[in-house]
């Protein structure tokens, strides 16, 4: 008979916990963890241990583990990073009804245990918000490795409007409020870590950090999350030009062939490329989780705010170029559009498709 996927040996949790109380999650991917390490998280709280398709070799220490107290869930191959946590939560919702939610280790080991405390008190004393455990990177990091976490930090700002000090945070707190969004992300391995913030960040659900004492070392940024960070600006950047090119067209076309007035022209040609860039921008780039026909009029009217103020700024622009400058009005535009391109992007980032809290709902 094939072995499940994910299985528990625990019908219930142990009763030495309050109900109410929270709980650690760590997925298990290359060995067990060591037993000294875990006692010291089950003094404090239940610790909830994922095996991702151990080697049997494994199994010896993982049943000490389960003897120790902790819960021990099985996958029969490895799944990967997320599904581990997923399978945590699961777990937890089942178990825990009125528990205050879940500590995420990013890997085996990854944290000391006194860190724990400060993440526990984060649970209770905000409820609603997200917390990062973050310390100071390791002594003697390459300026390369440093580079790189700094430019992946500085991507994630401009993706979200959100700087972090740490986009890989291998301690996570979520409450109880968020973990029934998190269980049904997608994502299997490395990049489910990242969709935690992504996705929650753009569901305006609040993010706070929190100082730990021991930070895992600085791994490479797994390729992942670079992909995904880069994937939403090239969306903007392609859908920016393509509209820009249809605008640009439709200008030069109204401005030869039809009428020299700027504002014509413009007006008409922004009318028309702006259908096409909202329809780019709703469903490939910024791809708002909210749905319906109030939600998307809503959409629609701030899009058109931002089309009607952008609008007159890049026409007073193209007006102080090519009449006070006397750079011509073709070869104007590009230059005036590229200066509106940051602009409209944040903006439309951070109030035409951004999810409004109390309709918040993670679609993944």
């Amino acid at each position: 008979m094939p072995q499940p996927i994910a299985s528990s040996q625990h019908g219930d949790p142990p009763n030495r916990y309050p109900s109410e109380t929270g709980a650690v999650i760590v997925p298990m991917l290359h060995r067990s963890i060591s037993p000294s390490w875990a006692q010291e998280i089950l003094r404090r709280c239940p610790l909830i241990l994922v095996s991702d398709g151990l080697e049997p070799e494994e199994e010896p220490a993982l049943q000490e583990l389960q003897a120790l107290g902790c819960i021990l869930l099985r996958h029969a191959v490895p799944l990967g990073l997320g599904r581990c946590v997923k399978t945590g939560i699961h777990y937890y919702l089942s178990h825990y009804p009125d528990g205050k939610g879940v500590i995420l280790s990013g890997q085996e080991e990854g944290f000391a245990p006194v860190d724990l405390d400060g993440m526990l008190q984060a649970l209770s004393d905000t409820p609603l918000s997200m917390t990062l455990g973050v310390s100071p990177p390791p002594e003697n990091i390459p300026w390369k490795r440093r580079a790189e976490y700094w430019i992946c930090r500085q991507l994630f700002a401009v993706v979200c409007g959100k700087k972090l000090r740490d986009v890989r945070a291998p301690l996570r707190a979520l409450p109880r409020s968020l973990l029934e969004r998190a269980v049904v992300l997608a994502g299997e391995g490395e990049e489910y870590m990242l969709n935690l913030l992504l996705v929650l960040c753009r569901n305006t659900v609040p993010i706070q950090e929190i100082p730990v004492a021991r930070h895992a070392p600085m791994a490479p940024i797994p390729l992942v999350m670079w992909g995904k960070l880069i994937l939403v600006i090239i969306s903007f950047l392609f859908s920016s030009l393509a509209s820009a090119i249809i605008d640009y067209a439709i200008f030069i076309f109204m401005n030869t062939q039809v009428t020299p007035v700027l504002l014509t022209c413009q007006v008409v040609a922004r009318a028309i490329s702006s259908v096409f860039n909202f329809t780019l921008n709703h469903k490939l780039v910024f791809a708002p989780r909210t749905s319906g026909k109030r939600a998307l009029g809503s959409m629609l009217v701030k899009y058109y705010l931002l089309v009607a103020t952008s609008l007159c700024i890049s026409t007073a622009l193209l007006y102080l170029f090519s009449h006070f400058l006397g750079i011509p009005a073709l070869l104007a535009k590009p230059v005036v559009e590229l200066i509106m391109y940051g602009i409209n992007f944040v903006i439309q980032r951070d109030i035409v498709f951004k999810t409004r809290k109390h309709s918040a709902v993670i679609q993944e």
